[in-house]
Order: C-alpha cells, then sequence, then structure tokens
C-alpha cells in the first residue's frame, strides 16, 4: 500500500496498476486524483459517490462530473461548485472548451 500511495501521489494516473482493492482505498484514490484528476476514471466505483473526491479530480479534470454518480451530477449545487472548482484553476478555460461542451450530466 505504501508503494502504490507513493506512486500515485507522484503519477496519478498509476492507479491504474494498482490491485483492485487499492483502487476502492479512498486514500489513495484521493491522493491519485490530486496528483492527476483523470486518475479518476481507475478508482472503485463506489468511489464515485463521495463528493470531495470527484471535487479534487474536477479541479483539473473536466471529465469529472461526467464519471460522477448519477445522484452527484443531478444536485445542481454540487455541479456548480464543480464547476468552479475547476475554472479557478483554469482562468483562460471557458464553459464552452472541450471537456466541457456538450457535457451530459
Amino acid at each position: 500500500r505504501d508503494v502504490v500511495l507513493c506512486a500515485v501521489s507522484s503519477h496519478g494516473s498509476a492507479l491504474s496498476y494498482a490491485d483492485v482493492k487499492l483502487k476502492a482505498d479512498k486514500e489513495l484514490a484521493m491522493a491519485a486524483v490530486c496528483a492527476r484528476g483523470e486518475a479518476l476514471r481507475h478508482v472503485a466505483p463506489s468511489l464515485l459517490r463521495d463528493r470531495a473526491l470527484i471535487l479534487a479530480a474536477a479541479r483539473t479534470w473536466s471529465g469529472a462530473l461526467s464519471l460522477a454518480a448519477p445522484e452527484l451530477r443531478s444536485d445542481q449545487d454540487f455541479v456548480c461548485h464543480a464547476m468552479q472548482s475547476y475554472f479557478s484553476q483554469t482562468p483562460d478555460v471557458a464553459p464552452t472548451d472541450e471537456g466541457w461542451n456538450g457535457m451530459s450530466l
């Protein structure tokens, strides 16, 4: 576990090589998405309901909301918060740019 934590903290996508049980570990998943939002693709489905995890991924990856659990995608306040997090980190990106354009919630 410690080796995986070290790896995903530096390279979030390293989570794709982790054992299934480790992909369900919230601490490892959070470290991975903080390093690279797109690492959310590799976390266990059960973690896609975790608001903090989705928000962490959304700071750097516009696709985070598309992987979030349906109940999060249907929560207007949550979606607005996630979008604000993303745009505050990437002020040169507009909601019509690739990744946000045409996103189905």
